[in-house]
């Protein structure tokens, strides 16, 4: 019997190691128990970029590299954040070059736990062509975009999708990475790996220049996307080439020196990364192996009682 209860407590063991994986793997994967994901925008016109399916990954926040793939995308993302107020991930498609037909520019939820997307609506009927280049929420769950239609700041409607330009903003940007720091200051990456970074007025959509962005590894490229991470910095991409052929950075930036730590080469055509920090998507103990340990734990305690009595009879 003693055979028994030690393959009983082996089978315990390894169940717990079984069911600890996905949480090693988040603790390696991101910090303070957020995830890092980036997505890819559709293929843009050029040469063929080696990948030509968009999709969604997890990164690992040491090194910039691929964690897992979440799923393929239908059409690609260009646009990606949390609802700090419900945990909800919006994003915005990206179609590319060469979009299937009827696709329209439009806002989405995504699933992060399957890849799966669900359109809301589109942002206009006639206007954004080119996109929302980022999404920022502020605090109280008010979306925020960055239009690369006129370079403007807009607000969009998270119940219908529809986008509506804030103000002329008087500026020209590309790339166009967009979040709201831990000081509640909106940031924009507007000028590339090694240009302006600018401070935007959510209530006039007005920029202030706060200088310029050093230390990037496409500098003149563009910065597409901004997230606030579990450190206080805004993690990024930055392309390296355009059309962009070659992987995307993973880029951190330090929003009071605008000091930038190149993190490493990424997924290609990555046009949107976000941190989501809320109600992790990883995958939790199957229940299968739930049960097992149940009925495990079942079987060895009632060997326990029995032969508790009989050493009492």
């Amino acid at each position: 019997m003693r055979s028994v209860v030690r393959l009983a407590m082996a089978v315990v063991a390894a169940i717990i190691v079984l069911a600890s994986v996905p949480q090693v793997a988040r603790a390696q994967a991101g910090l303070g128990g957020c995830a890092l994901y980036a997505a890819s925008s559709g293929q843009v016109a050029g040469p063929a970029p080696a990948t030509n399916t968009p999709q969604i990954v997890e990164l690992y926040p040491s090194t910039g590299a691929i964690l897992r793939k979440v799923a393929n995308l239908p059409v690609g993302i260009g646009a990606m954040a949390q609802d700090p107020t419900t945990g909800i991930v919006y994003a915005v498609n990206s179609p590319g070059f060469q979009p299937p037909s009827g696709t329209t520019r439009s806002l989405e939820t995504v699933d992060l736990r399957s890849g799966n997307v669900t359109i809301i609506g589109p942002l206009g009927a006639t206007g954004f062509r080119f996109g929302i280049a980022d999404l920022a929420f502020r605090n109280d769950g008010t979306l925020f975009g960055w239009s690369e239609n006129s370079d403007d700041l807009i607000t969009i409607n998270k119940a219908t999708g529809a986008a509506t330009v804030i103000a002329n903003a008087g500026i020209s940007t590309f790339g166009s990475g967009l979040e709201f720091d831990t000081a509640g200051r909106l940031i924009l990456a507007g000028g590339g790996g090694n240009g302006k970074v600018y401070q935007l007025d959510p209530a006039t959509g007005l920029p202030t220049t706060l200088g310029n962005m050093t230390g990037a590894p496409g500098p003149g490229f563009p910065v597409n996307a901004l997230s606030l991470g579990p450190d206080g910095n805004l993690w990024g991409s930055n392309f390296l080439t355009f059309p962009p052929t070659a992987n995307a950075h993973l880029i951190r930036m330090n929003p009071t020196t605008l000091a930038v730590t190149d993190i490493g080469a990424s997924l290609q055509r990555m046009d949107a990364v976000a941190w989501i920090c809320m109600a992790p998507p990883v995958p939790t103990m199957p229940q299968w192996i739930t049960w097992l340990l149940a009925a495990t734990l079942i079987v060895v305690g009632a060997w326990q009682i029995r032969r508790r009595r009989h050493v009492m009879v």
